[in-house]
């Protein structure tokens, strides 16, 4: 019994960096691409759909990402689904021409 034991606790240690490896790459895409649909991120990053859902469900319960229902129409067609972005973070201002209200005069 006790090998039995020894045995399941060492498959469980290869399992839980595999989780935290699909947890970080899914972060990472992210935070490049901004918000996505779970079935986007899945595209993107190779993993398959069940298991994006998965890390996305415990990403969102540790509050990392926030994650909101939506309904878009494509071609008039309906389209349900989850969008996930990460929590408190603003992606950089895009290069270009800043309103004047931010100008300083000179």
């Amino acid at each position: 019994m006790a090998a039995n034991r020894s045995k399941s606790s060492r498959s469980s240690k290869p399992e839980l960096c595999h989780h935290a490896a699909l947890m970080n790459e899914i972060l990472k895409y992210m935070k490049m691409h901004g918000e996505q649909l779970d079935k986007e991120i899945a595209v993107a990053t190779g993993i398959s759909l069940a298991s994006v859902r998965l890390q996305l469900a415990d990403l969102t319960a540790s509050h990392e990402i926030v994650a909101c229902k939506s309904i878009r129409f494509h071609k008039g067609k309906k389209s349900e689904g989850t969008i996930y972005r990460v929590a408190g973070y603003s992606p950089p201002a895009s290069p270009g021409r800043k309103p004047k209200a931010l100008l300083k005069p000179t």
